[in-house]
This record gives structure tokens, sequence and C-alpha cells, in this order.
């Protein structure tokens, strides 16, 4: 059986952590983002030492649209396929925050990035045959 590929958003606590240590059991090798390096990085360590799949934390502010474009590029460049595209990071905060490209950072990040990464990836969804987002 051909190993399963997973890109989870908001990985690094909550219900995107709870769907990394799933599937991390199932053996998917899975990619989760987040913004927080050394939490992020901890949970690469302690998961891998138990999975049945590769994990792998990659830091990324999903609040920077250009970054979000250009880590799809990169993925791309380095993967032939995406099974699932979990989209679980959100982001709500007390005084409005403007990200670099002038938005603000909540829509940025709740909705934008999710737009941006499922289509920027969609092309390796497509080549999973039976991929979820």
């Amino acid at each position: 059986m051909k190993t399963k590929t997973a890109l989870i958003t908001g990985g690094t606590s909550g219900i995107g952590l709870s769907i990394l240590k799933y599937l991390s059991n199932t053996g998917y090798d899975v990619f989760f983002i987040g913004t927080r390096s050394i939490i992020g990085k901890q949970i690469e360590q302690d998961l891998n030492a138990i999975s049945k799949g590769k994990i792998k934390f990659i830091q990324l502010d999903l609040s920077d649209l250009d970054s979000v474009k250009q880590f799809a590029k990169e993925f791309s460049k380095n993967h032939v396929k995406l099974d699932l595209l979990a989209n679980i990071a959100g982001a709500l905060f007390p005084k409005k925050m403007l990200n670099k490209q002038g938005v603000e950072k909540s829509l940025a990040i709740s909705y934008l990035s999710t737009v941006f990464l499922s289509t920027e990836l969609a092309h390796l969804l497509q080549n999973a045959g039976n991929a979820r987002i």
C-alpha cells in the first residue's frame, strides 16, 4: 500500500493537533504548519518516535499571503500528490491587525490562506485520486 500524504494547518494545538496525532497513527506522512517553532519541532520529534508515517513541522505565518503562495509552490515542487488537506488554522485578535499586504490578519489566516492553499495545491489533490479537503 502506498503511503498517503496529509497537510494540516494549525497542527500545533487543538483540533489540528488531534488530527495530526490520529493521522500519524494510521501511517500517513503528515506535514503540519504552525508559527510556534519550538512547539512544532517538539511535536514533530515526539510523534516521529512513535508514528507509523513521517511527521514534518513547517513554520509558516499564514497571515502573510505571499509566504503562503510561495510555500504552496515549493510544496508542489517536492510532492506528486496530496491525499488530505486540513485547513484548521484560525485566529481572532482583540484589536484590528493588518498583515504585510494590508489585509486584516484574522481574515487572512482563517479564510484567505485556506483559499490559497486549496487552489494552489488542487493539482496535487487531483493526483491523489480520492483526496479530501
